[in-house]
């Protein structure tokens, strides 16, 4: 019973992380018409290193610019 409840939160915890984002499947037709790949950003809140990359990393111009002309991002947030 235990093993079923574990399954079920980890099925349903999936599915809420791809709920807050855009439509995973219009990001898909998006990144084929562009000819791009997804960057996807898996985070959640009180996350350290996550908090970092959104204040250092993607901020930067020159990795912005190469996201911008590489990557579509797909931010989904875990809980």
């Amino acid at each position: 019973m235990k093993k079923l409840i574990n399954t079920l939160y980890f099925i349903l915890l999936a599915l809420g992380c791809f709920a807050q984002s855009p439509s995973l499947t219009s990001v898909l037709q998006q990144a084929k018409k562009e000819n791009k790949l997804i960057f996807v950003d898996c985070y959640f809140t009180g996350c350290i290193p996550c908090a970092q990359m959104d204040e250092n990393v993607f901020p930067n111009e020159l990795i912005k610019a190469e996201m911008d002309k590489n990557f579509l991002m797909l931010k989904s947030r875990y809980f």
